[in-house]
């Protein structure tokens, strides 16, 4: 069950999407079948794990920030293994203001099609981008994010590649 501030932190990350999606209505099936069966466990493998994580939390990584060569190369380096998966994959390129500055972002959406009920969705979401560098009088200080979300990240890339080896029966973004 969800408390009060994570259930409004929720609703205010989501409110900007579905405020752009006004011709959109979203029904939901109680009674559908569940996305997932549970009856078989899912393994998803330590090292490649680690290794996204230790990649993506890396100090040449410079800390991600949205619109700086560190999040360019994140966003390479989750494409190349998108891309080595064979996941389809689409970019949703958007803009934003930091500091009176427009700047670009991208998100990255891969696709895993359901085998049985293929128009129907779950999505799954991290991102991959933080805070970055910060200068103070210590010299540059690197905000790397390993929580926040290179792990969160790291686990989507990792379920990619187990949904890509065991198609769901509904479809995956």
């Amino acid at each position: 069950m969800l408390k009060k501030p994570a259930l409004f932190g929720f609703l205010f990350l989501i409110a900007p999407f579905v405020a752009n999606c006004q011709d959109t209505i979203l029904e939901v099936d109680l009674k559908a079948p569940p996305v997932f069966d549970f009856s078989s466990e899912i393994y998803i493998e330590q090292p490649p794990l680690l290794r996204h994580l230790q990649v993506l939390s890396a100090d040449d990584m410079e800390g991600r920030q949205t619109g700086e060569k560190g999040n360019l190369k994140a966003q390479g380096y989750i494409l190349e293994v998108l891309y080595s998966l064979k996941a389809p994959v689409a970019l949703q390129p958007f803009t934003f203001k930091r500091n009176g500055e427009e700047l670009l972002g991208t998100n990255i959406i891969a696709t895993i099609k359901g085998y049985e009920n293929p128009e129907r969705f779950l999505a799954v979401t991290a991102h991959f981008d933080h805070v970055g560098i910060e200068k103070n009088n210590t010299g540059d200080f690197i905000f790397n994010g390993a929580d926040d979300n290179a792990s969160g990240t790291s686990a989507l890339l990792e379920l990619v590649k187990y949904f890509k080896n065991h198609p769901p029966k509904n479809s995956i973004l």
